[in-house]
């Protein structure tokens, strides 16, 4: 995995990708994605977990023929999950009003969890179409 990734430290899913697990009640392949803001030295972080071994993750990065296919195809679905993480945590200015109270009043996990899953499943789809129409 690590060679098809091109990163350094891959580990175990974390807690906050089993807590995902277990709200799911589905397989560790199957878990998505997980973000939460956090306090450091009076900054908000934002600490986002990846599973990389998502099935559908890993056939969309196996069919890019180059490894700079390969960065490029993981640098997109991570950008798509770390602003929806991000969206979650954090206030965009440039959302209605509306919309972000919508997001903050419903942080139930379960919800979230649901989301993520249709979440990632639409940026690898977005991916492989970005992946498709460069090859061409």
């Amino acid at each position: 995995m690590k060679e098809l990734l091109l990163e350094k430290n891959i580990s175990p899913l974390s807690a906050s990708l089993e807590k995902y697990r277990d709200l799911l009640s589905i397989p560790d392949n199957e878990c998505a994605y997980w973000g939460e803001k956090t306090e450091h030295s009076e900054e908000s972080w934002l600490i986002v977990d990846i599973n990389v071994g998502y099935p559908r993750l890993v056939e969309l990065l196996k069919a890019c023929t180059t490894a700079e296919e390969r960065i490029r195809m993981k640098d997109r679905v991570v950008e798509d999950i770390v602003l929806d993480c991000y969206q979650h945590a954090f206030r965009l200015d440039d959302v209605p009003d509306s919309v972000h109270e919508q997001v903050v009043t419903e942080p139930e996990d379960l919800v979230r969890a649901s989301e993520i899953c249709l979440n990632l499943d639409k940026s690898i789809r977005m991916a492989s179409i970005e992946r498709k129409m460069t090859a061409k």
